[in-house]
């Protein structure tokens, strides 16, 4: 399960912990000017977490050149929302270490800056590994009774015969 919300420009976002892998599988940063008469030519905006840089968009159009391998097919933009000064960047696959502060530094007419704090929270559903094997998956009682029943049936349309 995942939620968020964004107080203040604070984004959380709770996942759910299975076999310690996340299953959320993105995040909306949200970052707009509060300049609407924009031109994409004189459109440049960096998108930072920590010094890394994220995403980058560079006189309109989306540059990925001098992006972090870590964020390599995982960030996005809305290219069709920049005129109408719309700058959220879309994290996909989240992982423990996207944690932190973004920051969005947009560079128009009137230059600005937005941070935004995502907080990956993590619930664990399986605590220890080493019991897996004591509690069937719901899957297997389901196919143990099934073939049960089937066996019950043929048994008794057999008897009858």
């Amino acid at each position: 399960m995942c939620t968020w919300t964004t107080p203040e420009l604070q984004l959380f976002v709770l996942c759910l912990i299975y076999r310690y892998e996340c299953l959320c599988w993105r995040s909306l940063l949200p970052c707009s000017s509060e300049e609407h008469q924009l031109k994409l030519e004189d459109i440049s905006v960096l998108w930072r977490h920590i010094s890394l840089s994220v995403y980058e968009i560079s006189k309109g159009k989306d540059s990925v050149e001098a992006q972090d391998p870590a964020y390599k097919n995982r960030a996005e933009t809305f290219p069709e929302e920049y005129l109408n000064g719309n700058f959220s960047l879309k994290l996909n696959y989240l992982q423990h270490n996207d944690a932190g502060k973004y920051k969005c530094f947009m560079i128009t007419q009137k230059p600005e800056v937005k941070s935004v704090q995502l907080l990956v929270k993590v619930r664990q559903e399986i605590q220890d590994n080493t019991n897996e094997g004591s509690n069937p998956k719901p899957e297997m009682i389901v196919m143990i009774i099934s073939t049960l029943c089937i066996g019950i049936i043929f048994y008794l349309s057999c008897k009858y015969i």
